[in-house]
């Protein structure tokens, strides 16, 4: 049995084998395709973008049509720069636990001197959290 295919369409680079039977020529063609999408020549692409950018992306995607986004947006940015602004790639759930232990304990504050009463409660954190998460994944659904 031959097995004669095109691995991108018409453009793609045609591929001819034979086979003892018409199962390995349709296995061969499945395999090979599934390889071809995979495209693992071109390897992984590295992102290298700040968080600070990824926050602007969201903004002008998402957050300008939110009744408070600006008021998220400054927050997200006091947030990155507590943070020390890292790299998106590298960011984990320790520098964000990290964050917030020292958020708790009043070391870092988004407020004037004027209204600061103290260390943040615990509820507001995690309403910080989840506002943040649920934000973040609607601006995420925007192609980037």
């Amino acid at each position: 049995m031959a097995c004669d295919f095109y691995t991108n369409g018409r453009e793609g680079t045609r591929i001819r084998k034979r086979f003892a039977s018409k199962g390995e020529a349709t296995t061969f063609e499945h395999y090979t395709l599934k390889k071809v999408e995979e495209k693992p020549w071109k390897g992984d692409k590295l992102e290298n973008r700040r968080l600070s950018v990824l926050i602007e992306i969201w903004f002008s995607m998402y957050g300008v049509s939110l009744s408070n986004g600006q008021i998220i947006y400054q927050k997200f940015e006091h947030m990155v720069k507590a943070m020390g602004n890292p790299v998106a790639s590298t960011f984990t759930a320790n520098m964000y636990a990290e964050f917030r232990r020292k958020r708790m304990a009043g070391e870092i504050t988004f407020v004037d001197s004027k209204w600061q009463k103290g260390a943040p409660s615990i509820a507001t954190l995690n309403s910080e959290l989840a506002k943040s998460l649920k934000n973040w994944a609607n601006g995420k659904a925007q192609t980037l």
